[in-house]
């Protein structure tokens, strides 16, 4: 695996929101629950040892293609990720050159109210791309 740079403040990265429990098609809003990491498989196995996926480098479109079931995407800028107060630091690490995973993010049923507070800060940053809302 090459070694990437350090991301730069301004880089945006996308979150594809693939489940229900991270979009409110009602009132278009992104939920906490896009920025939890997900339960392990079920022999016990890590399903994102890495972080929470994001992606970049890329357009809206790729991001839809490469899904079958695209609830929504959002897009932060990873200054504002790394701005959340909470130890470890937040951090976005690029692994392949479309995808980087952001960091420092409680594991799944460790810490559920911190990982909680992140998640809610993370979605409240979380700017919607797709579906494009209709004033």
């Amino acid at each position: 695996m090459p070694d990437y740079a350090p991301l730069e403040e301004s880089c945006v990265v996308f979150r594809a929101l693939l489940g229900r429990t991270h979009y409110d098609k009602v009132t278009g809003s992104i939920l906490s629950g896009a920025f939890l990491r997900r339960p392990p498989k079920p022999d016990g196995t890590p399903n994102d040892l890495q972080g929470l996926s994001v992606n970049l480098n890329c357009e809206v479109d790729d991001i839809l293609n490469r899904f079958k079931s695209v609830h929504a995407i959002g897009s932060l800028i990873v200054e504002d990720i790394r701005s959340i107060s909470t130890t470890p630091s937040l951090d976005v690490i690029q692994d392949k050159p479309t995808h980087a995973n952001i960091t420092g993010l409680p594991a799944h049923g460790e810490e559920e109210a911190k990982a909680e507070h992140i998640a809610r800060q993370l979605a409240q940053k979380c700017v919607l791309l797709y579906p494009q809302q209709i004033p």
